[in-house]
């Protein structure tokens, strides 16, 4: 097959019209799967099968196109140094800021597909689109995209496990290109003159501490919990939620590069169909009573990766670390109590066991039984 050549200021131009931020090429290539192995084998993948495949397969792009030459890496800033987190009341839920509307992988994809097109157009000028092989990928195969990114010259590895830009932070997603295109005029990629260093402002502000064991502990992550962990969570994990009921902002909003980060100009499209300001009114979310009336309010979210069972499981546990001792006095309701009567019949009456469950735990947690 003839040798096909693309040039980096080339793909800066295409991929200005759909929402890049920033963009990098490095040769497709094997990685070192040794970590990965280990973490693997201390038990950080928790109950998530997909990421107890054979480390190699995380390590090896050749898996995703056979016919391989560069891994191109797009950066999509959703957010930047303005983000503050608002109090959370009581009666109220968190959503991570990423989840706040549509959901970030189908609008990625769109765009990374008309990037393609744009490559192809190009191609077809010399008659060489049809020689032109790709994938494209958004945080949903098994491919190491931050190490690639991090040779890509776009970011270095935090103590966060995130990438992390030292200009812009880390509110962003990656996307890639695998493809058979060989990208010309790269820049050189220089070593990053800044690190975390001695930095370690997200575990301190990780109440979870999912570090703590010396390595990534995905069983005590927030966002694992409440967007991953399926099934019922044990009453002795509850607190681990916090206020959270889909994802967790704690490590990005305590990272200095997020905190002192430029200004993005152009940030990506998501809208605040489920919320605005990442806060969820509880007793809305429970007055759901269906998966048809839950996919009715959030088709097209972030919150379908979720579903139904876990969004109202998450939900009542928040409200359960909120209300502890303040629904109950001395044997008699409270004015705090508008929400157990909601609960109670959830624990009757919803179709998911786990969701019965949950809420007849939580009902009595509340009563001090």
């Amino acid at each position: 097959m003839k040798k096909l050549l693309f040039s980096h200021e080339k793909l800066k131009e295409i991929s200005k019209d759909f929402g890049v931020n920033a963009i990098g090429a490095v040769e497709a290539k094997l990685l070192d799967s040794s970590l990965f192995k280990k973490w693997q084998e201390l038990g950080g993948a928790a109950d998530l099968e997909y990421l107890k495949r054979d480390a190699s397969f995380f390590t090896n792009p050749f898996n995703l196109l056979e016919e391989a030459r560069s891994i191109i890496l797009f950066l999509f800033f959703y957010e930047d140094s303005s983000y503050k987190l608002l109090d959370c009341p009581s009666g109220f839920g968190r959503v991570a800021r990423f989840a706040y509307g549509k959901n970030y992988h189908k609008v990625i994809k769109k765009h990374l597909v008309n990037i393609a097109n744009k490559i192809g157009e190009e191609l077809r000028k010399e008659n060489l689109e049809e020689d032109f092989k790709y994938r494209v990928f958004v945080d949903a195969v098994p491919i190491s995209e931050r190490v690639f990114a991090k040779e890509a010259g776009l970011g270095f590895l935090g103590n966060s496990s995130m990438l992390v830009n030292p200009d812009f932070g880390t509110y962003f997603f990656i996307g890639e290109i695998v493809t058979n295109l060989e990208i010309t005029d790269v820049p050189k990629n220089e070593e990053f003159k800044h690190d975390c260093n001695i930095c370690n402002s997200c575990q301190k502000a990780c109440v979870n501490k999912v570090k703590e064991k010396g390595f990534f502990d995905v069983n005590r992550c927030t966002s694992y919990l409440t967007i991953e962990k399926k099934g019922i969570i044990k009453k002795d994990d509850w607190h681990l939620l916090g206020n959270w009921i889909f994802g967790c902002d704690f490590c990005q909003t305590s990272c200095p590069f997020n905190k002192k980060g430029k200004s993005v100009s152009k940030k990506l499209e998501l809208g605040t169909s489920v919320t605005e300001n990442g806060l969820i009114d509880l007793k809305d979310l429970l007055e759901i009573n269906d998966d048809d009336e839950f996919l009715k309010r959030y088709n097209g979210t972030s919150f379908m990766r979720a579903k139904r069972e876990n969004i109202i499981r998450n939900s009542l546990i928040v409200i359960a670390n909120q209300f502890h001792d303040k629904m109950w006095k001395n044997g008699t309701k409270t004015e705090n109590n508008y929400l157990l009567d909601i609960i109670k019949n959830i624990g009757d009456n919803d179709k998911s066991e786990v969701i019965r469950y949950t809420a007849r735990e939580v009902l009595d947690y509340l009563k001090g039984i």
